[in-house]
């Protein structure tokens, strides 16, 4: 979550300097305070990720009170009030706008201010960008490939290990974890649930020569480097 974070904020921030460098001669001798417009559906309107995408940006020179000022909507869990919310942010007049959730929302409230998204399926099926290599328009962010990615680990997860099997009395359950790993060892885990209890337990399998066989596959580059990656290394980042 930090690092998805700090990739927008490191966007953002990119979005703010060019901002910068637009201001008239004649303006650029005060310091500009920028303003960032932020819309999330969180009950409270600091959390994980705008925490992480204000505290990021402090990295990057951008200091609340100093050079930019924030700006949150939340809905509260209320999705049908995004495109309420993302209107208000547009008539605000932000220097950027950061969307959480509903970016959608706040590109048809707004045409030219530069918007940032957080992690979407597919940015271009949902008419957010016109392609990956070159988006157009005002709209940004991080799509995340978690469908494409879904897909080949459920391939991987059924060639290695059943889903669920019956041995007695015990019932071990897959819960998925397969390219999914979260020990830093590239195996499976499962679950046996024994009256009551649960115990995870792990099962090796030749994550190399499955990493080899990904290589082979003709999916996206980035999709084999992300997925290999998490079989040889058996951690998720």
């Amino acid at each position: 979550m930090l690092a998805l974070a700090k990739g927008m904020a490191l966007v953002g921030g990119m979005l703010l300097a060019l901002a910068v460098c637009q201001v008239p001669a004649a303006r650029a001798q005060a310091p500009k305070v920028f303003k960032v417009g932020i819309l999330t559906t969180a009950w409270a309107p600091w959390h994980t990720f705008t925490l992480g995408f204000r505290d990021a940006l402090k990295e990057f020179g951008y200091v609340e009170g100093q050079n930019v000022t924030f700006e949150v909507r939340t809905s509260q869990g209320d999705r049908s009030r995004l495109p309420e919310l993302a209107a208000e942010l547009a008539k605000a007049k932000p220097d950027l706008l950061y969307c959480v959730d509903g970016p959608d929302a706040c590109q048809k409230a707004t045409q030219t201010i530069p918007i940032v998204f957080s992690q979407v399926s597919d940015p271009v099926k949902l008419g957010l960008v016109k392609s990956l290599a070159r988006p157009g328009g005002n709209v940004t962010g991080i799509g995340s490939l978690r469908a494409e990615l879904t897909a080949k680990r459920l391939q991987l997860f059924k060639e290695a290990v059943p889903a669920l099997r019956r041995v007695g009395a015990k019932l071990f359950i897959n819960p998925g974890s397969l390219g999914q790993p979260r020990y830093g060892v590239p195996d499976a885990t499962y679950a046996v649930w024994d009256d009551g209890q649960v115990q995870i337990k792990h099962l090796h399998y030749d994550h190399d020569a499955t990493a080899q066989r990904l290589r082979l596959e003709q999916l996206d580059p980035e999709v084999t480097e992300q997925l290999t990656g998490i079989l040889e290394t058996g951690i998720i980042t």
